[in-house]
């Protein structure tokens, strides 16, 4: 199956498959495979794993091949080799770090007993001004949950915030995404009606990455909901004054909130802007580990790093590890 997508319960043992859009490009191809466990590896390199099909929390390492640390038994290594590929010499790294994106992060923190965000005083009462709130859990799941995984979906799609955005715009008679549009969604009629404008976080001090946000990504919350063991995620486009991050849980506290970047189901960006709510660091932080089924190797965490000044995409594992990246990082300049 080259350049397909992972698939989580399909994998026979000690079998190989190309695992597509390798972030380090077309010469570095990810595998996955070995029951279910993931791994990626350049051609011709081993990967290390252990009897309990992690390594650590979730994490997998692939290093040369033949190449291992003192400490570790020849017997945790598999080869990982593409049928198409030969073995080759390299002077990568030995060793760099990856996700299983079917293990994710072991021992999260309890949802039952994480703390709730509540909304700030100033928007108490928007709901009379005519911003939208969600009150049927029905309605709230049916339209707005997100479901994670190695591909993410919304409404039984691959979720695509960028797609689910270039769809309003073209509402909106503006042009933004139109490449993500089919001809006939280009060319279908629009109703006329009164919309709203799209709304996004300011990224203060940096309009190129504002802009970049207000076109690609969504608002997302997630809340525990009576019956379930793990939080929901909800996600909509942010409209000025009609949909906010109040509007899914109907102004009430939310365990996380912010926005995200997911492209045909796989996530790529994640922030904990939302001038509703204003996450700190720590509410940001468990909001990922609850993401983990969702990790890939190219997910990027973004921060503000206060003593710079300046906005930062961070990995999604170095952020799991070391959110404040040793006391510089906050979610956002105000937060």
């Amino acid at each position: 199956m080259p350049g397909g997508d992972p698939v989580l319960d399909m994998v026979a043992p000690d079998t190989t498959v190309e695992f597509a859009e390798s972030p380090l490009g077309a010469a570095a191809n990810y595998y996955y495979g070995d029951a279910g466990k993931h791994y990626y590896g350049d051609a011709g390199k081993h990967v290390y794993y252990d009897d309990h099909e992690h390594y650590g929390d979730g994490k997998h390492y692939y290093g040369d091949a033949g190449k291992q640390p003192p400490t570790l038994p020849p017997k945790v290594w598999k080869p990982a080799i593409s049928p198409n590929k030969g073995v080759g010499a390299t002077n990568s790294p030995v060793w760099k770090p990856a996700i299983s994106p079917n293990k994710g992060v072991h021992n999260l923190p309890d949802p039952k007993t994480a703390p709730l965000k509540e909304l700030r005083s100033e928007y108490s009462h928007e709901e009379g001004k005519g911003v939208k709130y969600i009150r049927d859990i029905h309605v709230l799941r049916r339209k707005y949950e997100v479901t994670l995984g190695a591909t993410m979906r919304r409404r039984l799609d691959a979720f695509d915030t960028a797609r689910i955005k270039a769809l309003y715009f073209q509402k909106l008679g503006a042009p933004h995404g139109a490449d993500l549009l089919t001809d006939a969604e280009k060319a279908a009629p629009v109703k006329v009606k009164d919309r709203a404008n799209v709304g996004t976080a300011i990224l203060s001090y940096d309009m190129d990455r504002t802009q970049y946000w207000w076109k690609r990504s969504l608002i997302r919350v997630y809340a525990l909901e009576s019956g379930q063991t793990k939080p929901a995620f909800y996600s909509h486009i942010g409209k000025i004054a009609r949909f906010h991050h109040s509007s899914f849980k109907a102004g009430q506290g939310v365990i996380g909130a912010g926005e995200w970047v997911v492209e045909k189901g796989k996530l790529r960006k994640i922030s904990a802007n939302s001038g509703h709510y204003r996450p700190t660091l720590d509410y940001l932080h468990r909001a990922v580990l609850y993401m983990a089924e969702a990790w890939r190797p190219d997910a990027v965490v973004l921060l503000w790093n206060y003593k710079d000044a300046k906005w930062e995409e961070v990995p999604v594992l170095m952020f799991k590890n070391n959110p404040s990246g040793n006391g510089k990082y906050k979610t956002h300049p105000m937060s």
